[in-house]
């Protein structure tokens, strides 16, 4: 057998990060806050999907956290050299403790026998802890009191662990104002107990816009940093913009299935384009038969159940499409745009698991600032 080279290989899909617009939203989040608080970035999920590594390249020496999910997502901001503080949100294994306390990440703690086992792991250093309140989420988090108080004494007595931060998380955003504030209260209490000197924290994306009064000493933000979603405060912009192209084109006679499962008959000729992004690339099968991509700025419906490898698009009504020809799945188009939060209405979910889903590493990963071209 002859052997091949490949010297040049074509990705028709491209994942497209705005390096001027990621930095922009964090300055713009950071003008919000009071004299002295912390903005901690939330990067967990390799940074939302958006790539940990391209996040932190990009904004490290704007925030004073990162804030991610385990361990292991620690491990790979350190591995690649960064020393900025880290917590982690969720639970951590006894076995990693000591790790985390010779690379200065801070561990979240809501249970006293989980405490007294670290105290009784770590050695020769000192691990920073955050105290977990339940007010709401019924997560994670201490809802007693005594126990709490407890916890703090405990603490206190150690010569391993440091009490850095204590922290709530909000369930719910707009649609219950009502209840942040009631869970702002719950915090509060808390707080009292707390000795100087320890980070307090409460505010998400949307309470970190909403009012400086869950600031606290830190606000941690997450999905804001991408910029999909639409505040009076500030004009966030979008980060993120995937690109594919036409493939292939084909005429369909009325009466022809058009996908899997022969969902889509078409009821008059029609022309149609496949673009080589499915449901492995993140645009789910919720969206077969009743979503559209952009192409020359015009909306071109989804037909047929979307492939794993593809999405077949209506062109029909649709000039000056040809194989190559671009396609819009999120970002904007001529005079349109395409926003997670349109995917995610579309399909009822949070424009954070649209995000999430799409499937960075299996697009062309383009980092560009906003007056470069993409093409």
């Amino acid at each position: 057998m002859a052997n091949c080279i490949y010297t040049s290989m074509k990705n028709f899909n491209r994942y497209i990060i705005d390096a001027d617009n990621l930095r922009c939203n964090v300055t713009l989040i950071k003008r919000l806050l009071k004299d002295g608080v912390k903005l901690c970035a939330v990067v967990k999920a390799d940074a939302y999907g958006v790539g940990v590594e391209n996040v932190c390249k990009l904004i490290d020496s704007l925030v004073d956290f990162y804030a991610v999910s385990n361990v292991s997502e620690a491990k790979e901001i350190r591995d690649l050299g960064y020393s900025t503080n880290i917590l982690v949100l969720g639970a951590v294994p006894i076995s990693e403790v000591e790790y985390c306390a010779k690379n200065n990440i801070s561990i979240s703690v809501d249970d006293n026998d989980y405490l007294m086992s670290i105290m009784s792991i770590v050695q020769n250093d000192v691990v920073n802890v955050h105290l977990k309140v339940n007010t709401g989420l019924n997560r994670y988090g201490y809802k007693n009191k005594k126990q709490f108080l407890k916890a703090i004494n405990l603490i206190q007595k150690s010569k391993v662990v440091h009490l850095e931060g204590c922290f709530t998380h909000f369930a719910t955003k707009g649609n219950d104002v009502e209840f942040i504030n009631e869970q702002k209260a719950i915090m509060d209490e808390y707080c009292k107990m707390l000795p100087e000197g320890v980070i307090r924290h409460c505010a998400n994306s949307y309470a970190t816009l909403l009012s400086s009064t869950y600031q606290m000493d830190m606000v941690r933000v997450g999905a804001n940093l991408y910029g999909d979603i639409r505040n009076e405060k500030l004009p966030l912009k979008n980060v993120v913009s995937i690109k594919g192209e036409v493939v292939s084109i084909s005429n369909i006679k009325k009466g022809e299935s058009i996908g899997y499962d022969r969902s889509y008959i078409a009821s008059s000729k029609m022309r149609i384009a496949v673009v080589p992004l499915g449901y492995a690339d993140g645009i789910t099968r919720l969206t077969s038969n009743k979503y559209y991509c952009l192409i020359n700025g015009q909306k071109a419906r989804i037909v047929g159940n979307v492939c794993m490898d593809c999405v077949i698009l209506d062109i029909t009504d649709i000039d000056n499409v040809y194989i190559g020809t671009e396609v819009t799945v999120v970002g904007t188009d001529k005079d349109k745009e395409l926003r997670l939060c349109d995917w995610a209405k579309a399909i009822g979910t949070s424009p954070y698991e649209v995000l999430v889903n799409f499937r960075r590493k299996r697009c062309k990963v383009i980092i560009k600032n906003s007056s470069e071209s993409i093409k």
